[in-house]
């Protein structure tokens, strides 16, 4: 008889479990469906979302910051407004996307993101500023790299400037050499 009772309240713990995870699955996957953000619910739009920079002037970080123009590609200057066309708030992304040509070492290439008044927006107001190479990568898109993340409202738009150079540890060959990407955003 014991044998019989101790069958019966495994069968039963067995069961609830079961039950347990196939509720907590359709939670998940009825949220995930009902509750997803469209990517394209946050939109990037510049005149030119692309960068590049070629190897013939190499500057230090305080005239890098102070570029306000591309300078025929020696400097990489980009406006650019990031809007949310949805009634509700949205978390966003600012990401860019290195060009297979690029050939330049982007441990050279320096990056100064701002908002439109010259205030650097988090990561970028340090005293080392970030090099390509210390943008992390972003889980879903290998190729590409966070370059800043934030909230915006319902309908809002927030607008940036990015300022790209060699940085001065760079030696200029004279070899015609470019780095490139490009610059999009989206919601999260």
């Amino acid at each position: 008889m014991k044998k019989y009772n101790l069958k019966s309240i495994l069968l039963l713990i067995l069961g609830i479990v079961c039950i347990f995870i196939l509720v907590s699955y359709s939670i998940i996957f009825i949220k995930k469906e009902f509750f997803s953000v469209n990517e394209s619910d946050v939109s990037l739009s510049s005149n030119n979302n692309i960068v590049i920079i070629k190897d013939n002037l190499s500057i230090n970080d305080e005239y890098g910051k102070a570029i306000t123009d591309s300078n025929a590609n020696t400097f990489g200057f980009i406006e650019f407004e990031v809007t949310n066309h949805t009634n509700e708030k949205r978390n966003f992304q600012v990401y860019v996307t290195e060009s297979p040509n690029s050939e330049i070492n982007p441990n050279y290439i320096k990056l100064y993101l701002t908002d439109t008044s010259n205030k650097p927006l988090s990561f970028y107001g340090e005293s080392k500023l970030p090099s390509y190479v210390d943008l992390n990568y972003l889980m879903n898109k290998p190729n590409s790299k966070l370059l800043y993340s934030g909230l915006l409202n319902g309908e809002e738009s927030k607008n940036f400037r990015l300022r790209v150079w060699l940085t001065d540890s760079y030696v200029v060959e004279n070899t015609d050499k470019v780095f490139q990407f490009v610059i999009d955003a989206r919601a999260v």
